[in-house]
C-alpha cells in the first residue's frame, strides 16, 4: 500500500482570496503523505470513509508566519487538484479533495481530506494507495 508520494516541480499558486492569508505567490509542494483512514462510520446506514492527508510545501517558498496559511485559497485547490490529474489520477478523483478545517493545518503542510460513502474509500483515497 502506497502511503505517500514525492513532488517533483509542483507548483500551486495562491491567489490570497483565502480567510487565513491575502497572499499571492507560487507555492513549491514536496510530498503529500496518508495521515488518516477511517471506514467505521455510518451514515444513515450507509456506510462511509474518512481520508486525511497532510501536503508538503516548500517553507522558503511559504511561511506561515509571514504568508499566513493556505487553508481556503480557491485557486490553491484548484491548481493542486489539477496537478492531481497531470499526476495519473482521474478528474472524479481530483474533485474529491478538499480541505480539513483550520485547527489542523501545520507550519510545513496544508491538510486535505477526502470523503465517500462507500466502505473501500473514495476514488482518490483508492488510486493513492494503489500507487
Amino acid at each position: 500500500m502506497q502511503n505517500a508520494y514525492t513532488l517533483k516541480n509542483t507548483v500551486c499558486e495562491t491567489d490570497g482570496k483565502g480567510f487565513w492569508s491575502c497572499v499571492k505567490k507560487a507555492v513549491n509542494l514536496t510530498e503529500i503523505k496518508l495521515d488518516y483512514f477511517d471506514e467505521s462510520e455510518v451514515e444513515e446506514g450507509i456506510p462511509v470513509s474518512y481520508a486525511t492527508f497532510k501536503l508538503y510545501f516548500d517553507k522558503f517558498t511559504w511561511n506561515i508566519r509571514n504568508d499566513g496559511l493556505i487553508y481556503t485559497d480557491d485557486k490553491f485547490i484548484r491548481e493542486f487538484r489539477k496537478r492531481l490529474v497531470e499526476m495519473g489520477f482521474t478528474k472524479k478523483a481530483a474533485a474529491e479533495i478538499d480541505y480539513t478545517e483550520q485547527g489542523q493545518q501545520g507550519n510545513n503542510y496544508v491538510h486535505i481530506c477526502c470523503y465517500s460513502k462507500a466502505r473501500s474509500g473514495s476514488s482518490f483515497f483508492q488510486q493513492f494507495v494503489a500507487g
